[in-house]
């Protein structure tokens, strides 16, 4: 099997391999919106899914109950199944069935249409004894197929004619009252139908599946033993040493010898005889002792060899092994490969150590579960778990299929739906009745499910592709003159607060882009205790910006570092002497009952609480001016961790060059640019980085628009600018701010620094953002049931502030829930219409981008983002266990690293319920402004993106910058798209539209938006 004299490079092979399956959630302090499946990106998405949930043991599309509710209230189309079915391999849909009478096709759209219910012989029994089955057809069965199955009986009709042969209409109907002269007629059909099945079935093989055992001792116990899981007794022994090997502060003294790794420190801490006290772990010292010094690497080899693991059956054993806690293993992953995004404290861990500690517990514990199931130990060794392992392979119970019973209803239930009466069923010979039920069991749950998907997927498309397309008309080329111009994030939660800015008409232009803005950087603001990277996950920065007092602030600003250090030393003081006896006591006593007040007040209270806090914050701080240290001499030195302090002109230059050139804004620019990032604020809220900046890895994108703002207005970077063929306009002005996505609050930071002339641009632009907010406000109340309908703006504003600041609320905003449509291209075409806060708007001028240059780096930026956002939220819903993190009302936070559900279980990846509960797990639909040949160069520039694209991880639309329509690209090609329909609804605001609902809405064209597109209105909101 090696490669090596020890074998370490297979090994080392193996655990990356099982270790690309491992959740790539960092902790949570960072937390990044990713694709959930990663691992499986090479393979085509629906495969994906499908080959993923056997591994995770998870589902791959939402629960067929949920599609059959969609398709009864016309979420879902059966001219959309139709179209679903359609694409499928033509010569398996046109093969024949049931010796002829119906194909495949017929039996699955029948399927599609009408559920059918697969049931165990003991479910079988009662469902005859209590239930009318045999007596009456179902329900939903069509008139004409319920009378072809009535007529059918031979004591009704003689000769068995169809009544599809008779063609006058009285005939037809005279001939079907004789037939229900006979009252029991439907019970005799039914039940002649249920007697064929049976006996078809009776009479035909039944195959049994023998299935492969288990690799881990844990499952092979487990399936001859049920009661006795070693997982329940390994887990919370290694959750405790992974929580202290990990913990990034909480704990009050840290983990003895974590400097030599997990494995040397469990051997420290439980390699000796006063170890674990648990009766299944009393081996365990020495099987610890035992790997002192040794390498993890020898450590797992040496336990594979002692548990019989052969060389065929490793590859599966490392993978189940680290998944049975991939929760833990994956962030041990992450300390291992991004240490610069470690909270406080970065440890050498390692997975090769994790999987060798959990190796050694995993054996002890199989050797006590074999002493308990009667084996006898081989001398002092004890149990030989390798001989074991192949008694209990040679014990695995084989699978069995469905009983007698069980086939025989399910026939019954697709003979009714598919038209085939007792007769039919009868005359239907071992081969073709087994060909039957083999095609209804190829086109099983998850296959009915893949179709319903797409079918759901396919209607989103329609509705907004054809929004598209009748909206286009009002497009208008954009002004030439802007009052100012606000560059914003691409998130879709900002998507309404653009439409309201625009609305307003106040000659306000509007761009997107990724919110890090083309500065890239570690960053640690004035109140950090450490740096944060500040861009997409996909780029490592190599400058770090930190944010420093002004020179006359500078006393200020230390004797307030001075007066925090006094007040953590007592809060220390005080902290520590609360888990003593006797001051504890005391301290609980005393300091409870004046805490209690605060605690009241957050929850009773929270806006008012939260405003009195920030105001006595505000006074005991005082007003202290900041700068970002953020020019770098091109000779200094770099920074002890390799990053470089700021940047130089030239790399400021690039940088703003960068974003002007990527969002179209090289020229007609205002005399004021706003660069506005976004973050959100919540109380009590562990997943409040999930609600940040993807675009900054799960950051506050203020200070990159901040840093942006800085750059642009930098002298020496628009003479650097200018000397390349960019000129900034001298009268022109950039403003940092940022956009809390919870609050709705708008803060702008430097306006100080704007020159006079321009402050008055700046208080106007303030004003239509103040009044956007409000309005973006209500707008999002209408998606919170606790908000009732009528709220005005401010009252909406109030609103959204106090949830935002509720220590009890488990819904301080929605996130991202919403998202579901990408658009790359220019404003100007998407202007004026209603998304519903659910489209990515990302500016790109196609006429600017000769040879794609642009789009292939906005994608390489975009791209990852958007897809990792909706992927994540896509199976976040799909699985809200297995994929996310469930309900948070259990979740704790452990060791600043994650959340656990009570105090020990797994780390939880994924989004909790709270965030996804009203998100339509739809594949992002990316519609870029840009011919296929073009789009496609860019993807294949951008490998990130090209698996995402080709593997149908995506769905990608070009839509013509020349107004010639829209390219659906599908199964390797675009093909021209056709629009369903080319009405729009059409409103004056965006609140005539959305007011009184609560669900997702379609897209409409909202007046106000283009015609102030079109410079004709004017005015403000009511």
């Amino acid at each position: 099997m090696s490669s090596s004299v020890d074998g370490r490079d297979d090994l080392a092979a193996l655990i990356a391999k099982a270790a690309a399956l491992l959740p790539a959630q960092g902790p949570i302090d960072v937390f990044i919106h990713h694709n959930t499946l990663h691992a499986f990106e090479h393979e085509i998405f629906e495969e994906a899914v499908i080959h993923a949930a056997s591994v995770f043991g998870t589902e791959p599309f939402l629960p067929e109950s949920r599609y059959r509710e969609e398709l009864a209230r016309e979420r879902i189309r059966v001219s959309d199944l139709e179209a679903v079915l359609a694409t499928q391999d033509p010569d398996l849909l046109a093969a024949p069935l049931a010796g002829g009478r119906i194909t495949v096709r017929d039996l699955q759209r029948a399927l599609l249409l009408h559920p059918v219910r697969q049931e165990s012989d003991t479910a079988v029994r009662w469902t005859l004894t209590e239930t009318d089955v045999l007596e009456r057809f179902r329900e939903d069965l069509s008139e004409e197929v319920r009378r072809w199955l009535l007529v059918e009986d031979a004591h009704a009709i003689d000769g068995r004619r169809r009544l599809a042969d008779v063609e006058d209409e009285a005939a037809r109907d005279v001939t079907f009252r004789r037939a229900l002269d006979a009252a029991d007629l439907e019970r005799r059909a039914c039940s002649d139908l249920w007697h064929a099945c049976v006996e078809v079935v009776a009479s035909s093989r039944r195959t049994v599946a023998h299935g492969r055992p288990p690799v881990r001792h844990r499952d092979l116990i487990r399936s001859i033993e049920p009661t006795i899981d070693t997982d329940d007794l390994v887990h919370p022994l290694i959750i405790r040493l992974c929580a202290a090997y990990l913990d990034q502060g909480v704990a009050s003294w840290p983990m003895p010898h974590r400097e030599q790794g997990l494995l040397e420190a469990a051997v420290a801490l439980y390699g000796n005889p006063l170890g674990p006290v648990e009766p299944w772990a009393r081996r365990l010292p020495a099987a610890l002792r035992a790997c002192h010094g040794l390498s993890a690497e020898r450590v797992i080899e040496g336990e594979m060899d002692r548990c019989g693991v052969p060389a065929t059956e490793r590859e599966p054993f490392v993978t189940h092994s680290l998944l049975a806690l991939r929760g833990w293993a994956g962030m041990i992953r992450q300390f291992e490969k991004r240490p610069d995004r470690v909270p406080v404290t970065s440890v050498p861990a390692r997975l090769a150590d994790f999987l060798a500690l959990r190796l050694v517990l995993d054996r002890v514990a199989a050797e006590w579960a074999a002493l308990r199931l009667g084996v006898r130990p081989s001398g002092r060794a004890g149990v030989d778990l390798a001989v074991w392992r192949n008694e209990l392979k040679d014990r695995f119970p084989a699978r069995r299929g469905p009983g007698t019973l069980a086939r025989a209803f399910l026939l019954h239930q697709v003979s009714q739906i598919v038209g085939l009466s007792g007769r039919d069923v009868r005359a239907l010979d071992e081969n073709e009745v087994l060909r039957l039920e083999h095609a209804i069991a190829s086109f099983d749950s998850t296959q009915r499910r893949r179709l319903f998907h797409l079918a759901y997927e396919r209607r989103h498309r329609i509705m907004v592709l054809d929004a598209l397309t009748a909206h286009d008309a009002a497009a208008a080329p954009a002004s030439p003159a802007p009052a100012a111009q606000v560059v914003l994030c691409i998130d879709e939660r900002v998507e309404s607060f653009r439409r309201h800015v625009e609305e307003l008409g106040r000659g306000v232009e509007t761009f997107g882009a990724a919110g890090f803005f083309a500065v890239p950087m570690y960053y640690r603001g004035i109140d950090d205790w450490h740096t944060a990277p500040l861009c997409p996950i996909v780029i490592r920065p190599v400058h770090t910006v930190v944010e420093v007092p002004e020179e006359d602030c500078a006393e200020g600003h230390r004797r307030l570092v001075r007066l925090r250090r006094r007040y953590g030393r007592v809060a220390e003081t005080l902290t520590s002497g609360s888990r003593t006896l006797l001051r504890g006591g005391l301290f609980t006593a005393v300091a409870g009952s004046i805490a209690a007040v605060p605690l009241v007040a957050r929850v009773a209270f929270p806006r008012l609480a939260a405003r009195i806090g920030q105001s006595a914050v505000a006074l005991a701080r005082g007003r202290i001016s900041t700068r970002l240290a953020l020019f770098r001499a091109p000779d200094a030195a770099p920074l002890p961790d390799g990053t470089a302090a700021g940047f130089d002109v030239a790399e400021m230059a690039a940088s703003v060059r960068r974003l002007l050139e990527d969002i179209g804004l090289t020229d007609r620019l205002a005399r004021l640019v706003a660069i506005v990032g976004h973050g959100s604020s919540s109380r009590n809220n562990p997943h409040e980085s999930a609600y940040d900046c993807g675009a900054c890895g799960g950051g506050k994108g203020g200070a990159n628009a901040r840093a942006f703002a800085l750059m642009a207005n930098d002298d020496r970077v628009r003479a650097h600018l200018a000397a390349t063929g960019l000129v900034i306009p001298e009268d022109t002005r950039f403003l940092g701010g940022m956009l809390d996505t919870c609050s709705n609050a708008v803060t702008w930071f430097d306006v100080e620094r704007l020159p006079a002339s321009h402050r008055p641009d700046a208080a106007r632009l303030r004003e239509v953002c103040d009044e956007a907010t409000a309005l973006d406000a209500q707008e999002r109340c209408r998606r919170f049931e606790t908000a009732p309908f009528g709220l005005t703006p401010r009252e909406a504003l109030a609103h959204v502030e106090a949830r935002s600041v509720d220590l009890a609320q488990v819904r301080p905003e929605l996130g991202h829930a919403t998202n579901a449509v990408a658009v790359i291209g220019r404003r100007r075409r998407t202007r004026g219409l209603f998304l519903d806060r659910r489209a990515f708007l990302v500016s790109y001028d196609p006429t600017a981008d000769v040879d794609g240059a642009i789009l292939a780096r906005t994608l390489a930026a975009v791209g990852p983002v958007g897809a990792g956002i909706n992927l994540e939220y896509f199976f976040s819903t799909i699985d809200q266990v297995g994929y996310g993190c469930g309900t948070k009302l259990p979740h704790n936070i452990t060791g600043l690293i994650g959340v656990m559900d009570g105090h020990a279980s797994d780390l939880r990846t994924g989004l909790p319920r709270q965030m996804v509960e009203i998100h339509e797990p739809v594949r992002l639909l990316i519609v870029i402004e840009a011919t296929p040949a073009v789009i496609l160069a860019a993807a294949e520039r951008a490998p990130v993106v090209k698996n995402l694209v080709l593997n149908g991880w995506v769905q990608l639309v070009a839509w013509s910058p020349g107004g010639d329509g829209l390219s659906v690209f599908e199964h390797g090609s675009f093909r021209p798209y056709e629009p369903e329909g080319t009405r729009i609804a059409v409103v004056d605001r965006s609140r005539d539209w959305y007011r009184g609902h609560r669900e997702h809405l379609p897209p409409a064209r909202v007046l106000a938006g283009t015609a102030a597109a079109h410079g004709r209105a004017g005015g403000g909101a009511a």
